[in-house]
């Protein structure tokens, strides 16, 4: 039903009847066939998969776009992790739309896992693209989206992107300290991700990281950017499990933290200060009075 006859509306000139035929498509992934593997299934499922792909790369309504990509969950992975499906995909990261960009970008990095051989070289064309934007743009707008799809790209493909840490964090210590805090805030989120996948190799990175940080949380005009940096300092310390000797080695440490809580109006802030003084643990009372 759904070849036959919902897609030839994915072409019609209305767009409110592309949009319903895009909705219509999508119910296939509550059919039977799309968990089957024969020829004839991946030929039925394949032949919809196309035509609803390529409307979500040429439609002229980024609305249509987006409902194409938002809607191609798991359900589709084992049928968009072929070859040409994902060539396709890798066109929808040129999207003029950020959403549409991002989308896409979570897709590839899920299918990563089912077909890591065909992904990962135009992955790493990818990721390259988005460390030189973010390098070289003058426009803190692209150097912001550059960051927070690189950040989507990292969570995504983690198992992928560890022989990376270096290169990627080499970009993004300079770019921690951008003069827009927007962009200096999106890279602490890239930073929070990159620790995910680092583990125990971001300890020697620490040095450099901390009086960032620190530096960060003094800064009483951004508070996004504040709360991004207390997301990345637990981040930092749960995944290297470098407990406690912080507060040695940085002795106004507890004392910001304290001062975040008692004086922080925000309350997602307090919320993060809170969870990074829990991560950090307890000194004891007898040796740091």
């Amino acid at each position: 039903m759904v070849r036959e006859c919902a897609i030839t509306y994915l072409e019609d000139e209305n767009s409110d009847v592309r949009k319903a035929a895009v909705g219509t498509c999508m119910l296939l992934k509550r059919e039977p066939i799309i968990y089957q593997m024969s020829d004839h299934a991946m030929q039925i499922v394949g032949e919809v998969l196309e035509k609803l792909l390529m409307v979500g790369i040429t439609d002229s309504e980024p609305i249509i776009r987006k409902e194409v990509l938002s809607s191609l969950d798991e359900h589709f992975d084992p049928h968009l992790a072929q070859a040409e499906n994902v060539r396709v995909l890798f066109m929808a990261l040129n999207d003029e739309v950020f959403a549409i960009r991002e989308l896409a970008i979570a897709i590839i990095g899920r299918l990563s896992i089912p077909n890591p051989a065909f992904v990962m070289p135009s992955l790493r064309k990818t990721l390259i693209q988005l460390l030189t934007e973010l390098e070289y743009s003058v426009v803190s707008r692209q150097k912001e989206e550059s960051a927070k799809l690189l950040a989507l790209l990292i969570a995504s493909t983690q198992h992928l992107i560890k022989p990376y840490v270096e290169p990627i964090l080499k970009v993004l210590l300079p770019k921690s300290r951008d003069s827009s805090s927007g962009v200096a805030s999106k890279v602490l989120g890239v930073i929070a991700e990159l620790a995910q996948v680092g583990g125990q190799d971001m300890i020697r990175h620490l040095e450099e990281l901390m009086p960032m940080i620190i530096e960060t949380l003094q800064d009483q005009s951004a508070p996004t950017k504040r709360e991004t940096a207390l997301r990345t300092l637990g981040q930092l310390v749960s995944s290297t499990g470098w407990v406690i000797e912080p507060y040695i080695k940085y002795p106004n440490l507890l004392e910001l933290l304290m001062s975040v809580l008692k004086a922080e109006q925000s309350s997602g802030i307090r919320r993060e200060a809170v969870k990074v003084i829990g991560i950090l643990g307890a000194l004891d009372p007898y040796k740091h009075k």
